[in-house]
């Protein structure tokens, strides 16, 4: 059983004027955000909001991502409005 999960993700410590606000949908399994957010995200509730913080060999490591430098430590904030349950 696969759970869907529609949460609004953001990063206050990025450049959020590049950032959309609108929620994504994310079933956990599937590599479509970083392993610790899924972990996070996992069990949640809808209307369960949470902040999570990853180091940088958590978060992107020495390669970095876009806008997130190499090294750099990066926190989330996953506001859940919705959870599914995938009965396939």
């Amino acid at each position: 059983t696969n759970k869907r999960y529609l949460a609004e993700v953001i990063s206050p410590d990025l450049d959020i004027s590049f950032w959309n606000f609108d929620p994504i949908e994310i079933t956990i399994g599937r590599g479509e955000i970083l392993k610790p957010l899924e972990d996070a995200l996992d069990g949640s509730l809808g209307g369960d909001s949470l902040a999570v913080f990853l180091t940088s060999s958590l978060a992107y490591g020495q390669e970095g991502m876009g806008m997130v430098k190499p090294n750099t430590a990066v926190m989330f904030v996953l506001t859940v409005e919705q959870v599914e349950e995938d009965k396939k």
